[in-house]
């Protein structure tokens, strides 16, 4: 910036001395014209004493507007050095002003720059510890599963499809859900049903699926399956008319329950075959 600074300010010089150069040629131009009028009237003076005289006169005169020329340009001069400095000064001050606008813009990329590099590395960070927190948990959950007995990972499969399916609320029966409610021969009648167990031979609910998944007592995925599935039919069955609204819910929670049992299935074929390449 310095050498930069140092190279304008010689331009500048350069310029001004070519200026006053200029004005000191005007200068002796203007003595030299001087000089000739005044041999000019010597050379008439000898003509005559009153051609002298009008000689000497017109010389005196002529000293006077030459004098007075000098002093015009004089100032003129002073004026133009005057015009010069202060142009110099203008466009110093506003090469000084955009050097330290450039100076600030940068200071401010700069900080812009390391606020950057500063979130990146947050981001990275970040993104470190949620792969390590995940590697962690998968790993724990992978000792959990080696440690489990066999009750243990067969509870893990069914357990999330029977919360799912307790959780149920059916829109077209008030947001209640039926199936949790027990019904059996002690209390058929009075539930308003008193011919339930003539239709049904073996009563199944949530309620009891829930008594044997807390316990963990299913011994097979097929055992889970088959009391959801006998939990359905029979409402299917007690409420035969399609139009139902007891019948319309089981149709609705079979659809649910066929399609995350399909999932569990295939998630068990996928290990097994991936057990199979390795074996």
């Amino acid at each position: 910036r310095r050498v930069l600074f140092r190279s304008r300010k010689r331009k500048e010089q350069s310029q001004r001395a070519k200026l006053v150069a200029s004005l000191r040629s005007e200068i002796f131009s203007a003595k030299k014209e001087k000089a000739v009028k005044e041999a000019v009237a010597k050379a008439a003076a000898h003509g005559s004493s009153n051609s002298s005289k009008n000689s000497t006169d017109g010389s005196n005169l002529s000293r006077v507007r030459g004098a007075d020329a000098d002093r015009r340009l004089a100032e003129q001069i002073k004026i133009k050095e005057r015009e010069i400095l202060l142009k110099e000064e203008e466009e110093a001050l506003r090469r000084e002003r955009e050097i330290e606008d450039r100076e600030r813009q940068r200071s401010v990329d700069r900080a812009r720059e390391r606020e950057r590099q500063r979130e990146s590395q947050r981001q990275r960070e970040e993104e470190k510890a949620r792969l390590r927190a995940e590697k962690e948990r998968e790993e724990k959950a992978r000792r959990e599963r080696m440690a489990e007995t066999p009750q243990q990972a067969l509870h893990r499969l069914y357990e999330p499809i029977f919360r799912f399916l307790w959780d149920m609320e059916f829109a077209n029966l008030h947001g209640t859900n039926p199936f949790r409610i027990v019904i059996d021969k002690s209390n058929c009648a009075g539930m308003g049903v008193p011919d339930y167990c003539d239709v049904i031979k073996k009563p199944m609910n949530l309620t009891y699926i829930q008594e044997k998944v807390d316990a963990k007592k299913y011994e097979t995925l097929q055992e889970f399956f088959g009391d959801v599935e006998l939990t359905v039919s029979n409402a299917l069955l007690y409420n035969s008319d399609p139009k139902n609204e007891f019948h319309i819910a089981a149709k609705e929670m079979k659809k649910k329950f066929k399609k995350m049992a399909k999932r569990v299935i295939q998630s068990l074929q996928q290990q097994q075959l991936q057990q199979q390449q390795q074996g």
